[in-house]
């Protein structure tokens, strides 16, 4: 699993939410205040001392299987919101995926694939999983595991839930590409959280200006270029759910493109 050496606001609130604990509870597991655990993980109380990096560490440590894989996933390349820090700071979302990113996929998917094989989809609950995250996860799936992903991702209660099932049965070829498209087609919530993850990764750019883009295609910058991406995504072999939404994004700009 994921090991820390240097202890991060990002880290920490991966941490924190990995054992499901409120800022104040969390506070009382490490011996601080809660201002202390709001500052860290803000950014704003850096280096985190030697004696609190040594209980993070313990409590790593300590932590069940099932919550050190919901920490990994969270130290993983994730479609997570921006953490707010404030009315008036809110961390820099591209600096959170970049540092994120440092955090190695490979000790992730074998703890993931087993979860998902033993007919379990919390883990899947944590955060929107990586366009790399999927393509590995789907790579471990076997045909049970397949049948039982495709009830997730048309009925389960959660959105987070439906959307990475079907991200990741949109890339395993033993999938079938007719369901993805129909969940798709049929599931707002889960159509829009997958538009707004293939815009952000063709663009570059973060989730909070892709989902703007895709409610105002109009305030596209550079119509034409992204356009062109989009074509040539609409062609991706390797994952059909990128493909539909590339081409629905594909006719919503059709009327803006000069």
């Amino acid at each position: 699993m994921t090991d820390v050496i240097v202890w991060t606001g990002i880290a920490v609130r991966a941490l924190r939410t990995a054992m499901r604990l409120s800022q104040v509870q969390f506070a009382e597991r490490v011996r601080v205040d809660q201002r202390t655990i709001s500052a860290w993980e803000c950014g704003k109380a850096r280096p985190i001392s030697a004696a609190g990096s040594r209980v993070l560490d313990r409590l790593l440590d300590d932590l069940p299987r099932s919550a050190r894989l919901r920490f990994a996933l969270m130290m993983n390349p994730i479609e997570a919101e921006a953490v707010s820090c404030g009315e008036n700071d809110e961390m820099d979302r591209r600096r959170f995926l970049q540092a994120a990113a440092l955090a190695p996929l490979s000790p992730v998917v074998p703890d993931l694939a087993a979860s998902l094989a033993g007919g379990d989809p919390g883990p899947l609950a944590v955060v929107q999983t990586s366009h790399a995250l999927d393509h590995a996860i789907a790579a471990e799936l076997d045909h049970a595991t397949i049948r039982r992903m495709l009830g997730w991702a048309q009925n389960d209660s959660s959105e987070i839930i439906r959307v990475n099932a079907a991200g990741i049965l949109a890339k395993t070829p033993a999938a079938p590409a007719e369901s993805i498209v129909r969940f798709l087609a049929h599931d707002d919530e889960v159509s829009r959280r997958y538009m707004t993850a293939v815009l952000a990764r063709i663009m570059g750019t973060d989730h909070s200006h892709a989902a703007g883009y895709l409610v105002a295609p109009e305030t596209l910058p550079s119509p034409a270029v992204i356009a062109e991406r989009l074509a040539v995504e609409s062609l991706n072999r390797t994952d059909v759910g990128a493909r539909w939404c590339a081409a629905t994004m594909l006719a919503r700009m059709s009327p803006y493109l000069r």
